[in-house]
């Protein structure tokens, strides 16, 4: 991701508790995501978070659609119903 990006998701992660869950969507040539599903934001699941940022390259296309694909369609780990975007 930018670097504008990469602070911006950062941010996010840091102001999280355990009640919340998330999941990190990539997108460039095509879209991948850390998880099959929406995690909860445990300190290890923060700290793999933040490996997975560090591992990730910028570059490459900018297929957003894609990306935005993925989010909206991944279903949460406990199958219920979500409100997705507030």
């Amino acid at each position: 991701p930018s670097e504008q990006s990469r602070r911006a998701i950062e941010t996010a992660l840091a102001k999280m508790n355990e009640a919340d869950t998330f999941n990190i969507v990539k997108f460039a040539q095509q879209a991948s995501s850390m998880h099959d599903v929406p995690v909860p934001a445990t300190k290890e699941n923060l700290r793999a978070a933040k490996q997975y940022l560090d591992q990730a390259n910028a570059g490459g296309g900018t297929m957003m659609l894609e990306g935005l694909r993925r989010a909206l369609t991944m279903s949460r780990a406990d199958d219920e119903s979500a409100e997705r975007i507030r």
